[in-house]
């Protein structure tokens, strides 16, 4: 296997798939192949056999699609990007492009969080940047960027305000930052509520670092209801996953916040009523899929207030 040439892999086929065999699909024979970086838009993959036949193959349209929509307003090839949280599925390719990679811990860590979670532990991108305690600022130093990206992260994120602000600190004035948030109707969260102003503004008062009971058992309860358990059971095992992390002071993982276009946009206009947020919404796009983007252009005159700061 290779891409644009180059190879990449070796791949024995016909190798047994229980997983397809479980899922009906074919005749249980096939392979999983993950490639050394992200697929660009221009990239092309090829299968060269044994015999040698070739097949030759582009990125799935639309995978490009969302690549174009996430990269609407950046220029990869031409600025410093930052792409935050990208865990096992990074969306820009290095060091094709000048991108600098941010997550809350070391690649280590986050192997050792991850490790059975549905997270493929040997994807998982090294981070240029691990924040753990601190703030994007002191962690960047005095790296700016010309655009950032995170793909669905701010879902995961206990302080939604508060990240906002460390994105805008490290961001150069009239800079993008493009988000991929998950359309909670269309996904494991439809039970639940969506997020208020108060379900944002609680964690920016407190300096949340971690999700709170209230978040984990929300999370962890909407997600139980939707895969059918009754809401005794459900909240058995919610209380009991709050506890736990309470008790172990873990980090506990799980959807923070719940938005869909309409509810983010409102919560975005709120908090610029509120003068707490440092962005324009330069727009929201839904493209009938389980996430939605949106894009918000920092501003250098809009700061936080200090009878609003932590």
């Amino acid at each position: 296997m290779a891409i644009n040439d180059a190879p990449v892999a070796r791949v024995t086929p016909d190798l047994p798939r229980p997983d397809l065999i479980e899922a009906g699909i074919g005749p249980g024979h096939g392979f999983t192949v993950f490639l050394p970086r992200p697929l660009w838009l221009d990239d092309e993959i090829s299968l060269h056999a044994e015999d040698g036949s070739t097949m030759r193959a582009r990125i799935d349209p639309a995978a490009a699609a969302r690549i174009a929509e996430l990269t609407r307003y950046a220029d990869p090839a031409r600025q410093t990007g930052l792409e935050i949280g990208p865990l096992d599925r990074p969306l820009l390719p290095k060091p094709r492009f000048r991108v600098f990679y941010l997550d809350q811990a070391s690649k280590a860590d986050l192997t050792r969080r991850y490790q059975g979670h549905g997270v493929y532990i040997p994807a998982v991108a090294d981070p240029d940047f691990a924040v753990g305690d601190g703030d994007f600022l002191s962690t960047v130093g005095d790296l700016r960027f010309d655009y950032a990206i995170a793909s669905h992260v701010i879902e995961h994120v206990p302080d939604v305000i508060g990240w906002l602000w460390q994105i805008w600190s490290v961001l150069q004035d009239g800079a993008v930052l493009s988000l991929a948030v998950p359309h909670a109707d269309k996904m494991f969260d439809a039970k639940r509520r969506l997020s208020t102003l108060a379900d944002l503004l609680d964690p920016f008062f407190s300096r949340a670092t971690q999700p709170g009971a209230r978040q984990i058992v929300d999370a962890a309860l909407g997600s139980a209801l939707f895969h059918g358990q009754g809401v005794p059971t459900a909240a058995f095992h919610a209380f009991h996953l709050a506890n736990h992390a309470r008790k172990t002071a873990l980090y506990c993982d799980t959807h923070c916040s719940v938005f869909t276009p309409e509810s983010f946009a409102e919560l975005l206009r709120c908090l610029d009523r509120c003068e707490l947020l440092g962005f324009d919404l330069l727009g929201i796009a839904y493209r009938g899929n389980d996430e939605f983007t949106a894009h918000l252009a920092r501003r250098a005159d809009k700061l936080l207030p200090d009878h609003v700061r932590p």
